[in-house]
């Protein structure tokens, strides 16, 4: 941390701020409480950020952003870096690894971001990796070199009542309203291995559904396969917003729901930012550096002695398989879920998984 007079110094200099959030939607969710606290220790600055089209879509309509600048690939990025050269920012902020790196070429005078050899002698430079260090808390620690404040964890997504309309136009189609509501997430994009069993997802659907429950299956594109996996292995039907709902109308749709299920996924972090209590399930990743914050969530984590075998900030091809099948998440029981589900509802006993008496 620079003193505090050098700080001042330079907060004075600082009329033009860039972000590089160069990374997945959920790195987006989990860098909003640091660019809040950036506008609120900078309120006069323009503050612009650059991130994926992905990733940028949960971040449309933040009140803390003067301008949101989209990349589609790595040529439109390359040509959006050599932009921000003329654009003459005083300070680049990265918040995801790449955007670290990255920060270096903006031009800007005064960087800071994630640990990277081209920030080292950057001012105000880098902050130190830290074991199982939530991934909220290594953003904020970049605002926290400029001085901000570090205390506001939440994340949040702006929804547009268009998007609202959308999620209840939704429920009514399906003939879901009025019911008690769980989301269910059974993919995972980046990382197969990070997924629950489909036939684990579909027990639980069972379950919640012989209580009464109505269960809406949630997701993006990549997710239409695993969907179609999970309602086929169920018994009862289940409701899909996979391809009929885009990202922030499946936010929303979240939003409307009493609990969310699902992997350490971009679904999950969705359900946290609008504030849905959450199960989420770990092997591969740990929930100290990914899972939401507050008493509304759930971790449920089978810590093999080989896990976590991804860490944030680790290294390159660390997502890659190292066993042959995902033991750490095949250890997690579909009862043991359904019985934490139920008891997040308050909806009393356990139902059998079976149809046999619950014990």
């Amino acid at each position: 941390m620079l003193r505090n007079d050098k700080m001042e110094i330079i907060k004075a200099e600082i009329r033009r701020i860039l972000i590089l959030q160069i990374s997945a939607i959920g790195d987006a969710l989990f860098a909003v409480p640091a660019i809040k606290a950036l506008r609120k220790e900078f309120p006069g600055a323009h503050i612009s950020v650059l991130a994926s089209r992905r990733a940028g879509s949960v971040l449309q309509n933040l009140p803390y952003l003067d301008d949101l600048r989209i990349f589609h690939g790595f040529f439109s990025l390359c040509r959006a870096i050599m932009q921000d050269r003329t654009m003459k920012y005083d300070l680049a902020v990265g918040l995801s690894n790449q955007g670290s790196w990255l920060a270096f070429l903006s031009g800007a005078r005064f960087k800071a971001g994630f640990v990277s050899p081209l920030l080292r002698s950057a001012c105000p430079g880098s902050v130190k990796v830290k074991p199982s260090m939530h991934v909220v808390d290594y953003c904020l620690s970049v605002a926290g070199l400029l001085g901000a404040a570090t205390s506001d964890r939440e994340m949040e997504i702006q929804l547009t009542p268009q998007e609202l309309e959308k999620a209840d136009e939704f429920l009514k189609r399906h003939r879901l309203a009025g019911l008690p509501l769980v989301a269910i997430h059974p993919g995972g994009r980046y990382f197969p291995f990070k997924r629950w069993p489909t036939e684990q997802f579909a027990r639980l659907a069972d379950g919640l559904a012989q209580n009464g429950v109505g269960v809406i299956l949630v997701g993006g594109p990549d997710d239409v396969e695993l969907a179609a996996r999970t309602a086929a292995a169920a018994k009862v039907q289940l409701a899909s917003a996979i391809g009929e709902l885009k990202l922030k109308e499946t936010a929303a749709l979240i939003g409307k729901c009493q609990l969310f299920v699902g992997n350490d996924s971009a679904p999950l972090h969705m359900a946290a930012a609008v504030k849905t209590p959450t199960i989420s399930l770990y092997g591969p990743t740990d929930p100290a550096q990914f899972a939401p914050f507050g008493s509304g969530h759930s971790a449920i984590y089978k810590a093999l002695p080989c896990s976590p075998c991804f860490k944030f900030l680790g290294p390159a091809g660390q997502h890659l398989p190292k066993c042959a099948r995902p033991y750490c998440m095949e250890a997690i029981q579909a009862d043991e879920v359904l019985a934490l589900a139920l008891a997040k509802l308050d909806l009393g006993r356990t139902a059998a998984m079976d149809g046999e008496d619950a014990v």
